[in-house]
């Protein structure tokens, strides 16, 4: 079974966006409507909601996906890994509700963090792994983008003061119950029945905890950045920016985190082959995708940000300018751990290392927020965030490089210059264009179009090989139309 993976890559990456598109169009209007501790309000609530949605999960969307992508070409395979890991997923969930329905009981957000279980229910109708690890991703595009629609219309019919914040918070924690559920639809022709009595679900707890450490690990910079912000500030302002900083930012590295989404399955696939060339092969393309975008996305972030945060957040978000400054370079080890972790490390059994690696960096980002927060705040929280993930890439590129040797150092960095060089013109240019215009939506999009346009002039200068053979299979397929 060989499907499309730029195809896969699309439908993943709209998806992906999607799941972000609703704060981001909604967010000039909330910002305004629910102020900047409301939004640090519903920040706080949620990364402890979604903390407990973790626990349910227990690291099973990797290993699922993982999995099942294994046994693409065999039915009853993957119909018994789905249906074990389905109990499982129950089973966990029913024991992490009680858990946290007990945690909130005392707490003064109780109404609210009743309303954020629905995170946590979502866990046993999310079977979109399941569809990943097939390579179906148009299938869990589809099914949620009516759902999406349906959020940003509840949102700016139903949110109109600030006191409507518990609809906010109840609008979006609906949302992925509702998109859960729809994905279902596409099921049936995939999965077979199976007896009762042959499924072992926890056969699977193994393989879910080694890989739950790492994803309760790598969500320190989501979620324990805000508890922490919440616990040392004494208001959730400083919250605000940081959710409102980081909203562009996910948007940003969804588009490198996707590419390896995409290739994880066709790497499992390959890897179950033995064919480890290939495996290289893919990596050293993957690398090559992730500087460009990187590049593009972190220096475009710099050179846009004064421009967009007046209009678009509001004059009383000015911290998130520089907030996303320092979150900028948090694209370029997201990109390079998203190729060898997600890609690699993961696909090929070695979530030891990614384990440790996360772990590392989990323990560096507390540390650093203990020292950095109660002084700097929102600030201090983003310098951790970047420091953590530039010593989470160290790490796993000391290990594939020195220790399992599958690509060397220069397959990893030798492309970088050129992107680097070609974002370092477009930010001189962009930041004296910017000077020269005022805060709104029409320069913001001028000054998009002219940056990308010298982007990747300056690549095709440079002779750059992925883009001039992208460019080479577009004129091909128009040529290709056009007869």
């Amino acid at each position: 079974m060989k499907k499309s993976i730029s195809k896969n890559y699309i439908y993943n990456l709209i998806y992906q966006i999607l799941i972000l598109l609703v704060p981001l169009i909604t967010t000039p209007y909330i910002s305004r409507v629910l102020s900047v501790e409301g939004i640090g309000t519903y920040s706080f609530t949620y990364s402890i909601a979604y903390f407990f949605s973790l626990l349910a999960e227990l690291g099973s969307i990797a290993y699922a996906r993982r999995e099942i992508a294994y046994c693409q070409d065999d039915s009853y395979r993957r119909s018994v890994i789905f249906w074990e890991i389905l109990i499982l997923r129950i089973i966990t969930t029913i024991i992490t509700s009680i858990v946290y329905i007990i945690y909130i009981s005392n707490s003064n957000f109780f109404i609210i963090g009743i309303v954020q279980i629905m995170y946590i229910f979502s866990i046993v109708f999310d079977i979109t792994w399941f569809f990943q690890g097939m390579e179906d991703f148009k299938t869990v595009v589809i099914r949620n983008s009516v759902v999406k629609i349906f959020t940003m219309f509840c949102i700016f019919m139903f949110v109109k003061a600030e006191n409507d914040l518990i609809i906010y918070i109840l609008v979006l924690a609906i949302l992925p119950f509702i998109g859960n559920i729809a994905t279902w639809i596409g099921l049936k022709k995939y999965i077979v029945r199976i007896p009762i009595k042959e499924l072992k679900p926890l056969r699977h707890l193994k393989g879910t905890i080694a890989l739950f450490i790492p994803n309760i690990a790598s969500q320190v910079y989501l979620l324990l950045d805000k508890t922490m912000l919440g616990f040392f500030t004494i208001d959730n302002i400083e919250n605000g920016y940081y959710e409102q900083a980081q909203k562009i930012i996910k948007i940003c590295w969804t588009f490198l985190t996707t590419f390896s989404l995409v290739m994880s399955p066709r790497i499992a696939y390959v890897y179950g082959k033995r064919d480890r060339e290939k495996i290289k092969e893919y990596m050293q393309v993957s690398f090559n995708i992730v500087w460009l975008l990187a590049s593009a996305l972190s220096f475009g972030i710099i050179s846009i940000v004064n421009n967009v945060v007046p209009w678009f957040f509001g004059d009383s978000y000015y911290k998130v300018i520089d907030l996303l400054i320092i979150f900028s370079f948090i694209l370029y080890p997201i990109g390079i751990t998203s190729v060898i972790g997600t890609q690699y490390l993961i696909t090929t059994k070695k979530q030891k290392i990614y384990t440790g690696s996360i772990i590392v960096g989990a323990i560096l980002n507390i540390i650093m927020n203990y020292f950095l927060i109660p002084r700097y705040y929102a600030v201090g929280a983003a310098i951790s965030s970047v420091a953590a993930e530039i010593i989470i890439a160290i790490i796993q590129i000391f290990y594939i490089v020195y220790y399992d040797k599958v690509i060397t150092i220069k397959d990893i960095f030798e492309p970088s210059w050129q992107y680097i060089l070609a974002g370092s013109i477009m930010l001189m240019i962009l930041r004296k264009i910017d000077s020269f215009l005022h805060p709104n939506i029409l320069n913001t999009v001028i000054l998009i179009l002219i940056g990308g346009i010298i982007f990747f002039i300056i690549l095709i200068l440079l002779k750059n090989k992925l883009v001039l053979e992208a460019f080479k299979v577009i004129k091909g397929k128009l040529v290709k139309n056009n007869n």
